[in-house]
């Protein structure tokens, strides 16, 4: 039996971070082994021998011809017509560069207009300025992605269920996973799923179970929430649900609320849930390059998984 198709979407890659811990990382290593990644956009760094971002395209490129997609990114090989990405001034240079080799468009590389961390405007607002700028949101295109630019998957996740799952839900979709110790929860937003979805155990053992988030904390401490279902920055966001980004930023400047309440991307998706139906998708875990520990991590992981 033919693989299911997979539906159109579009992906939007969010690297407008300026890589300040992995910076003062590499400064403060001894041995300077890692010293040629400085200035190099973590997006960008190499693991295994290519660009972060690379992974993603032959996973969105493999995805896609496995399931016969007639539409969507990559659906043809190198048809990169429907991925985005947005960046900063100050890597934008590094990043045309990259999309010219890849074949990606260069009206689809965003520069934000920062040029420090100091005067970033946040994921969320990165994400606002994308969905304006490309006219993700306008009537009849199709749901939006959205993958944090350091962020990989583990070995074992599978897009096609995913957007398999986005598309069937009655609303939009984010990943879930188990933190591996209490004290992650500090490090991470967690979600919180339907008490019955948690008590079948549709938790976030990466079996792809699907359960409709009620509660979002941003990096609570142990004892606030009896979850420990981190949600990283994996969205699989409707229309609708792209429209409101521009509400939640409207509201927070009425509130003259500060950078912190829209610089990580679950701030969104914690205002969301009241809003919209937002369901989630459990996934066994994902590689999070913060700073030179969790980089030298990836690059182990991703060489011991390698797919041929």
């Amino acid at each position: 039996m033919a693989a299911p198709r997979m539906p159109a979407f579009n992906v939007l890659f969010l690297a407008a971070g300026y890589g300040t811990r992995l910076e003062r990382d590499i400064r403060a290593d001894a041995t300077g082994a890692h010293a040629h990644l400085l200035g190099v956009p973590k997006a960008l760094l190499p693991v295994c021998g290519e660009p972060l971002l690379d992974h993603w395209l032959r996973l969105l490129e493999t995805t896609a011809g496995a399931s016969g997609a007639a539409a969507g990114p990559a659906a043809t090989g190198r048809d990169l017509s429907h991925v985005y990405v947005v960046c900063n001034a100050h890597f934008h240079p590094q990043f045309a560069a990259w999309a010219a080799d890849r074949g990606l468009p260069a009206s689809h590389v965003l520069n934000d207009g920062t040029a420090s961390n100091a005067t970033r405007v946040g994921a969320v607002g990165d994400l606002a300025l994308a969905i304006a700028h490309f006219g993700l949101a306008e009537a009849g295109r199709p749901p939006l992605l959205v993958v944090a630019g350091d962020t990989l998957m583990l070995a074992d996740f599978d897009l096609a269920r995913f957007v398999a799952a986005g598309e069937a839900a009655p609303g939009s979709l984010v990943a879930r996973y188990t933190v591996s110790a209490d004290a992650d929860t500090l490090k991470t937003g967690i979600l919180e799923i339907e008490p019955d979805a948690a008590a079948a155990g549709s938790g976030g053992g990466g079996d792809g179970g699907v359960a409709r988030v009620t509660g979002f904390l941003e990096k609570p401490a142990p004892e606030d929430t009896p979850s420990r279902l981190a949600c990283p920055c994996f969205y699989y966001l409707k229309p609708d649900a792209l429209r409101l980004v521009d509400t939640f930023l409207h509201e927070k400047r009425l509130e003259n609320a500060p950078l912190e309440q829209i610089d990580a991307s679950g701030k969104f998706v914690q205002w969301l849930i009241h809003r919209h139906p937002t369901y989630s998708f459990a996934i066994s875990g994902r590689l999070d390059i913060g700073g030179l520990a969790t980089l030298i991590e990836a690059e182990e992981y991703m060489r011991a998984h390698r797919r041929a």
